[in-house]
């Protein structure tokens, strides 16, 4: 089972991003970063576009791991790194 991330480390790993930014920076910079494989795995699954501000990402992330079932139940608001 993996452990969920909640939106706080989410938005860590993006510190330093300058803002707005595009799809492929906020990839190149969470891949500087160095995450797990399953956290790098839901930032490669952000759609395409330019994104103004970091909430902006987490939005997008939030919306993928709802989409794909994978918020938790028991942890209102934290996103999962990958399926349990």
């Amino acid at each position: 089972m993996s452990r969920p991330l909640s939106p706080q480390v989410l938005a860590q790993i993006l510190v330093g991003l300058k803002f707005p930014a595009d799809r492929w920076q906020v990839v190149a910079h969470v891949d500087d970063y160095g995450p797990d494989l399953g956290t790098r795995h839901l930032f490669w699954q952000l759609p395409e576009r330019t994104y103004l501000t970091v909430a902006a990402v987490l939005e997008a992330m939030a919306a993928l791991t709802a989409s794909a079932g994978l918020a938790s139940d028991k942890a209102p608001g934290r996103l999962s790194s990958s399926e349990p």
